[in-house]
């Protein structure tokens, strides 16, 4: 009986498959990533807007105590304005 002095591995046997099954895990992987840095990004994105929301009211705030140049409110109201038009679009 003729045995071969070594077991063919997976690779060997069918390198199709083997090669298909390498790069599916590549690409599943490369999805993974990418989803988690779009993730991280949308997250960094909306913490940063909830900031400016609470900056600009708390502007806002300490100017209806007080009597200041009204160019200011124009500023306010033009910066909340971008600020909801960025909410909207995200």
């Amino acid at each position: 009986m003729n045995r071969p002095d070594t077991v063919p591995s997976h690779r060997e046997i069918n390198p199709d498959i083997y090669q298909a099954e390498f790069i599916r895990k590549l690409v599943k992987d490369e999805l993974w990533e990418i989803q988690e840095w779009m993730r991280e990004w949308f997250w960094s994105f909306r913490s940063e807007q909830i900031k400016a929301s609470m900056r600009l009211e708390r502007i806002e705030a300490l100017l209806a105590d007080s009597v200041i140049n009204p160019d200011l409110f124009e500023e306010i109201a033009h910066l909340k304005e971008e600020n909801a038009r960025l909410r909207k679009a995200f």
